[in-house]
């Protein structure tokens, strides 16, 4: 369902597994797929849609993410048992470091699909909170951390 006044276009582009969607501080619309791939879309003939797209992140080192934020450090993306930092070191538009800024809780069930650390922001100060979802006695417990 739309609230009037909103309408929706197709983007000219296929990708795989997209979970997720945000505009890096530029501008540009990034896309974070569940295999672990994060891209970069561009609009190359100005008609105001993304209808590129290129690979900012496809090292296999991301599990099931499922969030994403941006910073003036880098992309913040949570996976699978950690919530990493992403970083184009050397300006070739390409993230080529990764940096684990939390880890270390209990693993989830197997019901769960391998989903822990979930949708990931900051605040204006530049604190990075996650939701966490952790199992403990049976009970699914939800709720924010680091």
């Amino acid at each position: 369902m739309l609230v009037p006044g909103f309408t929706v276009q197709e983007l000219p582009v296929r990708l795989p597994n997209i979970n997720n969607l945000r505009f890096a501080p530029d501008g540009r619309l990034t896309a974070l797929g569940y295999d672990g791939r994060v891209w970069l879309l561009r609009d190359s003939d100005g008609d105001g849609l993304e209808d590129t797209a290129e690979v900012f992140w496809d090292k296999p080192t991301l599990s099931v993410p499922v969030g994403m934020a941006w910073s003036t450090a880098g992309l913040y993306v949570s996976s699978h048992g950690k919530v990493s930092l992403l970083r184009d070191t050397d300006g070739d538009g390409k993230a080529d470091t990764e940096e684990i800024i939390a880890s270390g809780w209990p693993p989830t069930d197997v019901g769960s699909g391998g989903v822990d650390a979930t949708a990931v922001t900051l605040d204006k100060a530049g604190n990075v909170y996650f939701g966490l979802l952790v199992e403990t006695g049976g009970t699914r417990l939800a709720g924010s951390a680091w």
